[in-house]
């Protein structure tokens, strides 16, 4: 939440850039983890503890920005680029004397808060949706469906729907970052501002797995990697273009709090998710197993009941 609102110190251009790295991350996690235990054979348990010390970069990389901030601003205020003006004095009222002494910003009023609340709320409520089916997709429905006729094993299944789910996140949140490279007045053009066509775009794909995961009627894996990809770009830019419209939309210090809504929004969907995941992926898997009798095939995850010292690919 405070990372997101931070951005709001620096330049506009720096909320693409978070976005792009935040779907970086998002990436390169699943690839590591896929190549370490699917194609490297290495345990799960021992590809986590390889990656626990990167949590200490964030640490790192704030300070670093920090210091980098904190300079710039000593150097605006250090330049004595009018040392050689002549100036003359003007009569100031005491208002104006206080503005200039007082060198920390203006507080929002809880009336102000109010009604950014209220301005903001239909775009928050389209967040919390978007990321309520995409969680349920991605962690209830598509995690009961295996294809016998595929060239890996049922657990392995997961691996390449979250693989490809991210794949197409990274690419959604990283293109207004791209574009901005290119040429940064075309940003205007390219932000989507109407985000409720994304929201029913990410309910649509929710209703389909439903209905794909409960008549299992896909002939195999190809149409459902292409809907995972598809599902990940939809929340990826979702994402990068509620930053986007927040950022130009509200000046400092508004910014600041608006945008923090942004990680309740998301956050708020994960938990419905969640909540949600734990009815329809034991219902869906129940239901798998009443209606095929490979029903090793009903679940794509690895068992959390098991500790797993090898992957399902490994084990011959």
């Amino acid at each position: 939440m405070s990372s997101i609102a931070m951005t709001s110190f620096y330049n506009p251009v720096v909320v693409g850039v978070f976005s792009a790295g935040t779907g970086a991350g998002f990436i390169t996690a699943p690839l590591y983890y896929t190549a370490m235990t699917t194609w490297f054979c290495v345990s799960s348990e021992k590809t986590t503890v390889t990656v626990a010390f990167l949590v200490v970069l964030n640490l790192l990389f704030y300070a670093l920005m920090e210091r980098k901030h904190n300079r710039s601003t000593s150097l605006k205020s250090e330049c004595d680029c009018f040392s050689s003006a002549q100036y003359e004095k003007v009569e100031e009222n005491e208002d104006e004397g206080k503005e200039k002494t007082d060198p920390s910003p203006r507080l929002l009023t809880t009336e102000e808060k109010l009604q950014a609340i209220k301005q903001i709320c239909p775009t928050i409520l389209c967040v919390v949706i978007s990321w309520m089916s995409e969680f349920l997709v991605t962690q209830g429905v598509i995690t009961t469906y295996a294809f016998p006729n595929s060239p890996f094993p049922p657990r392995d299944h997961y691996q390449y729907y979250i693989t490809l789910f991210l794949l197409g996140e990274f690419i959604g949140r990283s293109y207004l970052a791209l574009i901005s490279l290119i040429n940064q007045e075309l940003i205007p053009k390219v932000t989507v501002h109407k985000l409720w066509l994304l929201t029913i775009i990410e309910v649509g794909i929710l209703v389909f797995c439903l209905f794909a995961a409960w008549y299992r009627f896909l002939p195999d894996i190809t149409y459902l990697l292409i809907i995972s990809f598809l599902a990940g770009l939809i929340i990826g830019i979702m994402y990068a273009n509620v930053l986007q419209v927040f950022t130009d939309s509200y000046e400092f210090p508004m910014r600041e709090f608006v945008l923090g809504f942004v990680a309740v929004a998301t956050g708020m969907g994960i938990l419905i998710a969640g909540l949600l995941g734990l009815v329809v992926e034991p219902f869906f898997r129940k239901h798998c197993m009443t209606i095929t009798d490979l029903s090793q095939y009903c679940f794509t995850r690895t068992d959390p009941n098991a500790i797993s010292k090898i992957t399902a690919s490994c084990q011959h």
